[in-house]
């Protein structure tokens, strides 16, 4: 019986039982800043570092809000790398050509 008076007593009343923070894509948000587009992914970053911040808040909301747009940002990033990477590439075998 003292476990349960223990546990229940622990429960942070702002969160439901059993519900788990969201994926921050912290890493990715990273990575992708560092090797894809450097300001989106910041913003991708800042997002990913808000969702910890209000999960240990309790706002839950916004924390998932927070993940949805952290993860949004890092596959923005990732896509405008790959772009950027695919003409910078053009360029060079257009510029090959005439050198």
């Amino acid at each position: 019986m003292g476990d349960f008076h223990n546990e229940f007593i622990n429960m942070d009343p702002g969160k439901e039982p059993g519900k788990s923070m969201p994926d921050n894509f912290h890493l990715w948000a990273v990575l992708s800043a560092f090797f894809c587009f450097f300001p989106t992914g910041i913003i991708a970053v800042l997002y990913s570092n808000k969702v910890g911040k209000l999960w240990e808040c309790n706002r839950e909301k916004e924390a998932e809000k927070a993940a949805a747009k952290a993860r949004g940002w890092t596959w923005a990033t990732f896509v405008l790398g790959i772009l950027l990477g695919l003409a910078l590439l053009a360029v060079v075998v257009y510029v090959s050509h005439y050198i």
